[in-house]
């Protein structure tokens, strides 16, 4: 078991002076504050939860705690590296009166670069009065690495309690010193606490403060925590709703609320008040939940791709009130929450309040059809112009009067890559699809940084998510764009000044763009985009367009993109732009797509499946950044060698971020110009009860299985890459959530199997698989490329 780890060179433990670098699993959690440190003793139980008292945690401040305080395991403080703070949790059993609990705390584990190597739990068959067990206390000091070791021995429950009246024993708790028996809380009693906390990460958690007065948290990543919100948890809200109930002088009313798994939600207050002051009375307020009690399974009708809580409130009263929601949280940065809320939660016909089942899921049909059921909202301001001036003039410009245009760079051992990219959400920057392509992809997400609105030539940038090619795009051509999706949950911008140029340009009609290509001998079929707009510069002069020029037109105070510049001949001559109104619609696609699964099938017995929950859809073969980190991988051989079909099982768990996995068949023996057929498919997917799979405790999981037609003795391999959710272990996960078993579905024959799904996969609102073309547009006086 790797836990528990000694780095001590001796095999016995010996009372003194010692070297917290000789206990992995020995932290402190330091807070600064004013001109001290507070500082408390923590122990690491995971690698990513660390336990302590939950006195010495409630005392803190918590206006800033999770942004301000950190934790150093294994070192101290002037030497070790600080750990954040995600979020923290008391034992039930805590009140600001007794010493009797311990507190979880979560750490911001995402970027640690090295190794947390927890303690061991107490096993069942330890006991106190046959062990030899020591006390470690660290200095007041947490820059100093000495701390006291103090053995020490059981006390009987009769002594302890003649001294104290009270026993308990585990962690530390305030009391007399070595000259008597000192009290601990035993850690034993809260384990399974602490097992359960772990294993609840996603669910939502209800706290009722009052008959009137209700909060609801769910995080998708951060342990459950219960009580009112703390300041910390109310610096961002996303959603925010008042309704007066005064129609109806007594009774109930009914109320939805829609939250999205998408969405951090730090705190949702729920709270109902009588208008008027009325002594020792309250409304009585409960949040239910849609089809909780229904036969088909504890999750509601869901619609796209992301899961939906369905929630409704119910409030009692006697008198007028008023209800109010405010929910707090992370917003995802590509969307507006606050449309997406209002949307959601929105009075209409549609709400099933309090309707069967199956009249639910038909009321929820309009609504998925519903074309303005969009999560990802482009956001109305756009094309801002910050320029005092209204007329725009050519020459030199500063790029901070337009703050959706940026550059993408690269270091290169000394030099520096650069190419202009342009902001059409709050999240994503589109670019030429050949200049990304151009650049390094073994470390491109980690070096390459977008700067938008200024020109940081020291200052620090955004960094990269993920990147898309539009599906025209090959690499022997500039017919398509790049999508690129911005890490922006952190976002500080400091950049220097910059200069940019600006050409007025003129519309040259596809005629003469053709004829001048073809005199030119540039009418390359693959140097003309498929969706084309030519203009040139009014004012000419010497200069040669890059890849990457921007053609945008200003309309009031307001900027429009209309392409993106391939490379051309200059001022000179007609320049060709990729005409971006035709690519636009595969920005907003691609966003909305963001958490379904993508499939690549490289050849037929190849497959790439990638599926994360807040990245862009990608394609095509795993890049070297993709496979940094390997999740799960497993090697099947299959040594029948008679024609047939074989099926395995592939579960993905919905909550682990998988950068490619990568599923593949091959025979044994060398078959010239013949592969085994591989194909992949999904259990349930044209289910009468949802979309989605059968679901495991708190993560949903996306449950598949593999398909494999042959004629020889083969072997199949799946490697499956990504981040791994640090709190749990993610191959172990994997092995149990493929392991063959009865519970899983039968598998039927295919014919039957493809004509229950056609139906479903058909449909519009099937939101997992399938591509659908691109409509054109027709522009006049436009030209596209020749078709010879």
């Amino acid at each position: 078991m790797f836990c528990g780890i000694d780095n001590t060179a001796v095999e016995n433990v010996s009372e003194g002076v010692a070297r917290i670098e000789s206990y992995p699993w020995l932290g402190v959690l330091y807070y600064p504050y004013k001109q001290k440190r507070l500082t408390t003793a923590v122990v690491l139980v995971t690698r990513q939860m660390v336990v302590a008292t939950a006195l010495e945690i409630d005392k803190l401040p918590k206006k800033d705690f999770r942004a301000r305080a950190r934790v150093i395991i294994g070192h101290n403080c002037s030497t070790g590296l600080g750990v954040g703070i995600r979020d923290y949790s008391y034992h039930p059993d805590y009140t600001r009166d007794t010493y009797s609990a311990i507190a979880l705390i979560q750490l911001e584990t995402d970027h640690v670069t090295f190794e947390l190597r927890p303690i061991c739990p107490p096993s069942e068959a330890l006991h106190f009065q046959n062990q030899s067990f020591f006390a470690m206390v660290l200095s007041k000091d947490c820059d100093q690495s000495k701390m006291s070791i103090h053995k020490m021995m059981f006390v009987s429950t009769e002594e302890c309690q003649t001294y104290y009246r009270m026993a308990e024993l585990g962690f530390g708790v305030y009391g007399p010193g070595c000259q008597a028996p000192a009290r601990f809380l035993d850690y034993g009693m809260y384990h399974e606490w602490v097992q359960r906390s772990v294993q609840r990460i996603g669910r939502p958690a209800i706290t009722k403060l009052a008959p009137n007065y209700v909060v609801l948290r769910r995080s998708r990543s951060n342990i459950q925590r219960f009580g009112p919100c703390d300041s910390g948890e109310v610096l961002t809200e996303i959603y925010t709703e008042s309704v007066d109930i005064s129609e109806v002088p007594r009774g109930r009313y009914y109320l939805n609320l829609t939250i999205l798994t998408d969405i951090e939600y730090s705190c949702i207050v729920l709270k109902a008040d009588y208008m008027e002051d009325i002594d020792k009375m309250t409304p009585s307020l409960r949040l239910r939940r849609y089809c909780a009690g229904t036969g088909h399974g504890p999750m509601c009708y869901t619609g796209m791709q992301f899961l939906q809580i369905h929630f409704f409130v119910e409030i009692t009263f006697d008198y007028a009130l008023k209800y109010t929601v405010q929910a707090y949280g992370r917003e995802v940065k590509a969307i507006d929450p606050f449309r997406a809320h209002e949307y959601a939660n929105r009075v209409s016909n549609f709400h099933p309040i309090l309707l069967p089942h199956k009249l639910n899921k038909l009321a929820f049909k309009d609504f998925v059809d519903d074309p303005k059921y969009q999560w990802y909202v482009f956001s109305l301001s756009c094309g801002i112009d910050d320029s005092s001036v209204e007329h725009v003039s050519e020459g030199v410009a500063r790029i901070e009067t337009y703050p959706w245009l940026g550059v993408l760079y690269y270091p290169y051992n000394v030099q520096k890559f650069t190419t202009a990219v342009v902001l059409v959400t709050r999240q994503m920057v589109v670019a030429s699809a050949l200049e990304i392509d151009k650049l390094p992809k073994e470390d491109f997400r980690a070096r390459a940084r977008v700067v938008i609105g200024h020109n940081c030539s020291t200052g620090p940038g955004v960094p990269i998510r993920d990147y898309s090619y539009h599906p025209d795009y090959t690499s022997n051509t500039y017919s398509a764009m790049a999508l690129i999706q911005l890490e922006t949950d952190h976002v500080r911008i400091d950049c220097d000044e910059s200069n940019m140029a600006i050409h007025k340009m003129m519309f040259v009609s596809s005629e003469e763009c053709k004829t001048y290509y073809r005199r030119a001998q540039l009418d390359i079929d693959t140097l003309w985009p498929t969706y084309t707009a030519c203009a040139k510069s009014v004012a000419g002069g010497e200069c040669v367009w890059r890849s990457g020029a921007i053609l945008v037109v200003k309309s009031g105070k307001r900027w429009s993109l209309l392409g993106f510049g391939v490379y051309g001949p200059g001022c000179q001559a007609p320049a060709r732009f990729l005409d971006y109104g035709m690519y636009h619609e595969w920005v907003q696609r691609s966003v909305q797509r963001i958490g379904r699964p993508a499939i690549t099938k490289l050849a037929p017995n190849h497959i790439v499946l990638r599926r994360s929950l807040y990245n862009i859809q990608r394609f095509g073969p795993c890049d070297r950044e993709e496979e940094a980190f390997e999740l799960y991988s497993e090697m099947v051989d299959i040594k029948k060698s008679y024609h047939g079909k074989y099926y395995l099982n592939l579960t993905i768990v919905g909550d682990v971020e998988y950068r490619c996995i990568v599923l593949r068949a091959d025979y044994k023996d060398k078959i010239k110009e013949k592969t085994p057929i591989l194909r992949l498919r999904r259990y349930c997917a044209g289910s009468k009860l949802t979309s989605l799979c059968w679901t495991g405790v708190q993560f949903i999981h996306i449950q598949l299985y593999v398909e494999i037609t042959y004629t020889k003795g083969l072997k199949y391999s799946i490697q499956a890459y990504g981040q791994t959710v640090k709190a749990m272990d993610s191959n172990r996960a994997h092995k149990y959530a493929n392991k063959v078993s009865t519970f899983y579905p039968i598998i039927r024959p295919h014919k039957l199997v493809k004509k229950i799904y056609k139906k479903r996969i058909t449909d519009q609102g099937y939101p997992w698989y399938g591509k659908k073309e691109m409509k054109e547009r027709k522009v006049t006086g436009w030209p596209k490329k020749d078709k010879k």
